[in-house]
């Protein structure tokens, strides 16, 4: 949640200044809050992005991941030939994406 706030991800629109087009193509969205052992509240957010399918390509919307197989595979070849390894995070990187097109969003 705090990172679709300091990361401006949304800005509110009132319905009324929505065509009618507009709002039949908003897309549904659901947020899921658990707390934590800790008490620390963690969300998940999702869109219903399967009203926009039909305006994109396959491959302007895939996001592939790698194979357990495949990770293990460079691990392995990484150990065998005593490479350096990193990992790395970029939080909220699907929300830092700059976005060309108006999307509308409604949280139920």
């Amino acid at each position: 949640m705090n990172q679709l706030k300091y990361l401006d991800v949304f800005k509110a629109v009132h319905a009324s200044s929505l065509t009618e087009q507009q709002k039949r193509d908003a897309l549904r969205e659901i947020t899921v809050l658990k707390e934590k052992c800790d008490g620390v509240l963690k969300s998940r957010t999702c869109a219903d992005g399967r009203s926009q399918r039909s305006n994109y390509r396959k491959e302007q919307i895939a996001s592939p991941t790698m194979s357990n197989d495949s990770a293990m595979l460079i691990l392995i070849t990484a150990a065998i030939e005593g490479r350096d390894v990193a990992i790395a995070d970029v939080a909220g990187a699907y929300l830092k994406a700059d976005m060309d097109t108006f999307v509308v969003q409604v949280s139920f």
